[in-house]
């Protein structure tokens, strides 16, 4: 049975001073950390055993799939792997609500708090982020969720060589800063409508926002990596979100949850004052445009309630 360790203490200053990014092939110098056990100071090392480092964020649900998983899996696992996860929160944080009492309380799960010098050294956007690190301190993967299983696991454990997908981030993606360029929004002139479709942006997490630019003159609204369809839902009151489908390509419209082929960034920029229902309306042009696609709304009474449902066909 593994030890639980919870890693409170601050890395050595040295490891500070050398703080550049790694990548695979590097070789991560751990310094000596303050650790605790189920509450117990000890000291944690890290030499000459292999590491899996979590980058997690305890309010991500995948990060606390990922965890579970772990933890499902770690009586199976080698003694002599240490799956640590690495988290910017403290130890009270993360007791207070962000993680499950049972996460926190696992034999097969370590937990490094207040981190400020481990995500420079390995830089990421998407969490979870796994850093996979051999006996020699070597970085052997940097991978997403799906690339951890107990083979693989088995494999950096036993020093066999592992060969994984290099996980790719948008590391430097600022939501609130639009895809267009502020010399091309100043091209524009009122009533100042702008939008973009770009393909699907590997690195990036699904998202939807929306915010003011430019004192507050403009606003903006974007949606990140999403399908034809979440475009549509988005775009269409909530009372006709009933999508009657008559395309030659309906999986175009909503593809499998594995495929990115028909996955977008849009961005929608108007006039701060724009309301709503304007919006709406220019999202569902734009897209009926974009697609090809003829829309119109049919209504029916079922069972004393009329429902309205959204009618996409291909535009001849």
């Amino acid at each position: 049975m593994k030890t639980l360790f919870f890693v409170l203490g601050i890395l050595c200053p040295a490891l500070h001073l050398h703080a550049q990014p790694l990548t695979v092939g590097d070789t991560l110098h751990w310094q000596p950390a303050v650790v605790y056990s189920k509450g117990q100071p000890r000291a944690f090392t890290g030499k000459d055993q292999p590491l899996l480092l979590v980058f997690i964020n305890p309010t991500c649900g995948s990060c606390d799939q990922q965890l579970r998983y772990l933890d499902s899996i770690g009586a199976s696992l080698p003694a002599s792997l240490q799956i640590i996860a690495v988290t910017r929160y403290t130890y009270p944080e993360l007791q207070n609500k962000l993680l499950t009492p049972a996460l926190l309380r696992s034999p097969h799960l370590s937990f490094l708090t207040a981190d400020t010098l481990l995500r420079k050294r390995f830089p990421y956007y998407l969490v979870p982020h796994l850093v996979w690190i051999g006996h020699s301190g070597r970085v052997a993967a940097i991978t997403g969720a799906k690339e951890v299983t107990p083979a693989a696991l088995n494999d950096l454990t036993h020093r066999k060589t592992i060969s994984l997908p290099l996980k790719k981030d948008f590391i430097n993606f600022q939501r609130e800063q639009p895809f267009a360029t502020q010399e091309e929004l100043l091209l524009l002139r009122p009533p100042l409508i702008s939008s973009s479709l770009l393909p699907y942006a590997e690195g990036l997490a699904d998202g939807v926002g929306r915010h003011l630019l430019y004192n507050n003159s403009v606003r903006r609204i974007y949606l990140i990596n999403v399908t034809r369809k979440e475009l549509y839902y988005y775009a269409t009151p909530s009372s006709e979100r009933n999508f009657d489908l008559r395309l030659r390509d309906t999986l175009a419209f909503n593809p499998a949850s594995d495929s990115n082929q028909y996955r977008y960034c849009y961005e929608l920029m108007v006039p701060a004052t724009t309301d709503q229902s304007t919006i709406r309306r220019l999202m569902l042009e734009d897209f009926d445009r974009l697609f090809n696609y003829q829309r119109k709304e049919k209504t029916v009474k079922t069972n004393g309630r009329l429902i309205t449902s959204t009618i996409l066909t291909d535009r001849l």
